[in-house]
């Protein structure tokens, strides 16, 4: 913090300053201002917000990005956050860096991700804002979602958070390097997905679903997705690769437009895209309105086949899961419009649900020959059985012989 003097010393040097060309503003803060790192950064993000920023010179616009840079710095091992220590980087992005914690104050021994968020230095308002989005985030407990420890604001004023660290990997890379089948693929989606139902009932929205944000770690010799990043809404710096609050490829259209009206079908969204390259290995393009298993055919023949191989199956085969009802889930999720997507997330559940069970989705509406070979596939063995003496069918109690019943 700058004391009396620096703060009259800044004064003088803004009023001098915003008085000259603005080609010579920055040979002059150099000049004057070099000695003292604090005072200097203090100066800039003065002129920046006397200034439109979007009209600054680009001398002055590589000083601003640099002093940004310099406050954003790696931080030091053994750096105190509250009671826990920094140990070392593990993650960056348009949020903040994430390093390796534990906790320091010899309480108990804990492991956990800290999260700096980037961010100027909070305001009264937005503190306030920031502890209560913290108190919601604490608030899920869910298997699927990553635990909040802690979360505090520190001497500059700058935001931290404090998670549970995930031995994980992102949950298209854990897919592919178990070559897990389709089915594999969609239940994990779904267990993920209740994650974001539970945190939805929290009223909480995670604004940037994508594979880096669902790690999947083995626990008990089964896997288990859990949920990491949910946005925090404080105004952020330096999001290059996130734009409007998700990412390129998975957020939904309205959170690409300025001012866009985001809710729980945004993410939605983001579970359809996920869902798409979980199913075909691509990610989906932007009102293309073509299905997982359309992208799937459009592919060379080897990269078909490696598709194909990382699920466990053939290309013929795999067409065929997908058109059963998941090209259906995937087209209804990444509507352009959040009106004529699934309404919830608890909806988008409820078909990933059908599917596994091999129930047609309500996506697919009343496709009479879908609904056959679901019937089928449900029934294989009483379907592939000799018909009984008497001349019945060989279905079981409360079986129709069309499938009829519970389609």
């Amino acid at each position: 913090m700058l004391n009396a003097d620096a703060w009259n010393r800044l004064t003088d040097l803004f009023h001098r300053a915003t008085e000259l060309p603005e080609s010579e503003r920055i040979t002059f803060i150099h000049s004057h201002a070099g000695d003292d790192p604090e005072l200097q950064r203090e100066l800039l993000a003065l002129i920046v917000a006397d200034t439109d920023a979007t009209r600054l010179r680009a001398p002055l616009r590589q000083a601003v990005k640099a002093v940004v840079q310099a406050r954003d710095a790696e931080v030091a091992s053994g750096t105190r956050f509250g009671p826990w220590a920094v140990e070392r980087l593990i993650g960056s992005g348009g949020m903040g860096r994430v390093y390796l914690a534990r906790r320091a104050d010899g309480a108990y021994e804990r492991e956990v991700a800290l999260k700096l968020v980037h961010t100027s230095a909070l305001d009264e308002r937005r503190h306030g804002r920031f502890e209560y989005e913290c108190r919601l985030l604490a608030q899920m407990q869910h298997p699927a979602i990553a635990q909040i420890h802690d979360a505090g604001v520190d001497a500059d004023g700058h935001a931290w958070l404090v998670m549970e660290y995930i031995h994980g990997q992102p949950l298209s890379a854990w897919c592919d390097q178990d070559a897990s089948s389709l089915r594999q693929r969609v239940e994990l989606l779904a267990r993920a997905a209740e994650g974001v139902q539970h945190a939805h009932q929290k009223g909480v929205i995670h604004r940037d679903l994508k594979p880096g944000n669902i790690l999947v770690a083995t626990v008990d010799g089964q896997p288990l997705p859990k949920i990491i990043d949910f946005g925090i809404a404080i105004e952020t710096e330096g999001a290059a690769d996130a734009v409007g609050g998700g990412t390129p490829g998975y957020m939904s259209p309205e959170q690409a437009a300025p001012g866009g009206d985001i809710d729980a079908r945004s993410d939605v969204y983001s579970l359809g895209a996920l869902l798409y390259e979980l199913a075909c290995g691509v990610r989906p393009e932007p009102g293309s309105g073509i299905p997982p298993s359309g992208c799937l055919r459009a592919l060379p023949d080897g990269r078909q086949r490696e598709a194909a191989a990382l699920r466990r199956t053939t290309p013929r085969r795999l067409l065929r899961e997908l058109r059963d009802g998941l090209d259906a889930i995937a087209l209804k999720a990444l509507q352009a419009e959040p009106a004529a997507r699934y309404d919830s997330v608890s909806s988008l559940l409820d078909d990933l649900r059908r599917w596994l069970a091999h129930y047609p989705p309500r996506a697919a509406g009343t496709a009479r020959l879908l609904a056959m070979r679901s019937f089928v596939r449900r029934n294989r063995l009483m379907v592939a059985a000799p018909p009984p003496r008497g001349g019945g069918r060989g279905f079981g109690p409360g079986h129709t012989p069309r499938g009829r019943g519970r389609a």
